[in-house]
């Protein structure tokens, strides 16, 4: 039962009355006992040398997307929670590269295939299958204009093949288009077009041949050479061991001596075409039946990748492995819950890039994305309008420019599909100090929408449970003006909704931003703190702002605990007990496992009795059979 103190010169330890000795100033010496220890610092200091600050420090985020709250343990400063910026570069966060639509030729229906071909001056020009998949049209990249309808497909396009055939009589090119049951249509000019009633749904070149796989799964050959006439003879030669409409792609990849083989992307795994005996081949790259799984599989840098609905398979014939691409393994799982959103419907290999093209259609006004993925961390590329999905895309440096291309449905409002295109670098050379490049606006764009943002991973400073105090945030930028501008917005506590401004940065260098504010910079609490900047540019397409590194400076502050020291003094009777009695109830409260009751106020209640560890006892004593003597007692709250 807690003790109540209503005399003067005593205190109660562990339900134990006690007579202290006065000491100048106060009979007992309250101090604070919750503070961290002290850093050590070896060396130079640096930022988070301060002994009552402390620093995290982001600078180089080319590990990508995809952590959701930073590890103590391993923290991946590398690593964002979700950017659409361009974050290649160490110490450069731009905006991402510039994709524009093109004039559309205002027909309804999906955009079904895209493919180029080379003119006669063996320039390669961009067609696409329109209205629906069956109208051919062709990009006129001067007038930047669609023109007049080229042919029309017995059905939907449902893939393109681009085929390049060199003999004794010289070299020939096809762009062939399957459609289905209905056979595939080929041509070598743009103008004239044949069609061969083989059926095909996926198209491939190999072995100086054209394959083609229909939607039972039925693989078929043309013979060596060009393609020449429509009685273009197509012979089969394997089957997949599964129903009809499992199939879902058709490519060229490296067997497990490197050489080039035939592969089929199906919904439960890849299958190997074993040529010498006309016969697919199960490979150990299986997964649980998806409806999207294996769609626009390909091989990039001698290993194969395949998308299974958000995540992508690498699987190496070579080495026998199979494991994720990416999201990498046992991550935040942010890939798919911050942004990205659909299925993975194609993967297009890039010079420097796996192009990663989603179709956004699981989600309401949440834009379909083109992420890149180096082999090490993933960046965005594109986000189509909000209530529209990605239909197809293609890689080609088509009209002299290496770029993406893409098509968008007509979405939930009864927009007209479009084809555009998004800007591709060849080089890892920085553009900030190299050739120029054009940049995407930023945000908002006309539609509103934020397309430049980048999410730092939540921060809890490895103590989720102690309440934390952000005290400023430390913004370098480079190439910051009037018209191109970064905003800082801060949120805390795992609650998107309280992200709000801190500043703006319209100059380079360093900004430093108060918290909460400049007017009361007294720090903002926070259990986790997470940082999001937004970008933007002017009309110059060059320029953009670049975000060099981002800290955030705050204290760490222990729950308050209280310590308390005394005299006790052991000099004569007290209470009715004697000094020896007085020094074996101090070895009590001194060795009790628990914690003890302490108080030196007239308080029957809680509020100002403390539950102490006795941490120290340090006194003097008679010698024999004198008990008499002084002890000082250190206690503290735990």
């Amino acid at each position: 039962m807690t003790e109540n103190v209503v005399n003067q010169q005593e205190i109660s330890l562990d339900g134990k009355r006690y007579r202290i000795a006065p000491r100048r100033g106060a009979s007992v010496r309250s101090f604070i006992a919750s503070r961290y220890p002290g850093k050590l610092v070896l060396g130079d200091v640096g930022s988070d040398s301060d002994p009552r600050r402390s620093v995290v420090k982001w600078t180089d985020q080319r590990g990508g997307l995809g952590v959701y709250k930073l590890d103590a343990r391993d923290p991946e400063l590398d690593r964002c929670a979700y950017t659409s910026c361009d974050v290649r570069y160490k110490g450069g966060i731009t905006l991402p590269p510039l994709s524009r639509y093109t004039t559309g030729a205002e027909l309804s229906g999906n955009i079904t295939a895209i493919g180029e071909l080379n003119d006669e001056y063996g320039d390669s020009e961009i067609y696409a299958a329109w209205g629906g998949g069956t109208d051919i049209r062709k990009y006129d990249g001067r007038t930047d204009s669609w023109g007049e309808s080229l042919h029309t497909l017995p059905d939907a396009a449902t893939d393109a093949v681009t085929i390049s055939h060199r003999s004794a009589s010289g070299h020939s090119q096809y762009l062939v288009f399957a459609h289905g049951d209905e056979g595939f249509t080929y041509t070598s000019d743009g103008t004239t077009f044949r069609k061969n009633v083989k059926p095909a749904k996926f198209l491939a070149y190999w072995n100086d041949r054209l394959w083609g796989i229909d939607d039972d799964g039925r693989l078929w050959q043309g013979p060596a050479g060009p393609l020449r006439t429509s009685r273009y003879s197509c012979i089969n030669d394997a089957a997949l061991p599964l129903p009809s409409g499992y199939v879902t792609s058709l490519f060229v990849g490296p067997d497990r001596s490197g050489r080039p083989i035939l592969y089929a992307g199906t919904k439960v795994g890849l299958y190997a075409h074993d040529d010498a005996n006309n016969r697919f081949v199960e490979t150990s790259a299986r997964w649980p039946k998806h409806d999207i799984g294996g769609s626009g599989a390909t091989a990039w840098r001698g290993v194969i990748y395949a998308p299974v609905g958000r995540h992508v398979y690498a699987y190496s014939p070579g080495r026998r492995s199979f494991d994720f691409a990416f999201p990498r393994r046992g991550e935040d799982g942010l890939f798919t819950t911050a942004g990205a959103k659909g299925g993975i419907i194609k993967l297009l290999p890039t010079h420097l890039d796996l192009a990663v093209v989603m179709d956004g259609l699981d989600a309401l006004f949440t834009p379909a994305d083109i992420f890149l993925w180096d082999g090490v961390g993933v960046s965005h590329a594109h986000s189509a309008l909000s209530w529209m999905s990605i239909t197809a895309a293609h890689v080609s440096n088509a009209y002299g420019k290496y770029r993406l291309w893409w098509a968008t449905d007509d979405g939930l409002f009864g927009d007209l599909p479009n084809v555009g295109y998004t800007e591709l670098r060849e080089t890892l050379t920085n553009s900030r100090f190299g050739p120029a490049a054009s940049y995407a606006p930023g945000f908002p764009d006309s539609n509103g929408l934020l397309r430049a943002s980048h999410t730092y991973p939540w921060f809890d400073a490895g103590q989720p449970e102690v309440t934390k105090t952000a005290l400023r945030l430390r913004v370098e930028t480079q190439d910051c003006t009037e018209t191109e501008v970064i905003e800082v917005y801060a949120a805390v506590d795992y609650d998107g909704a309280s992200s709000k401004l801190v500043g703006r940065i319209a100059t380079g260098g360093t900004t430093t931003f108060n918290l909460p504010d400049e007017d009361t910079p007294n720090g903002t609490d926070f259990k986790a703190f997470q940082i999001t900047c937004r970008l933007r540019r002017g009309p110059d397409a060059s320029k953009t702002p670049v975000l060099v590194s981002m800290a955030l400076e705050y204290r760490k502050k222990i729950p308050t605990k209280y310590g308390f020291t005394f005299d006790v003094a052991l000099n004569q009777e007290h209470g009715g007990r004697t000094p020896k009695d007085m020094r074996s109830d101090l070895a009590t409260a001194i060795e009790s496992t628990n914690l003890v009751e302490f108080t030196f106020r007239d308080d029957a209640g809680t509020t100002r009795t403390h539950y102490v560890d006795v941490v120290s006892v340090l006194g003097g004593e008679e010698t024999g059979l004198d008990e008499r003597g002084t002890s000082r007692v250190t206690v503290e709250e735990i």
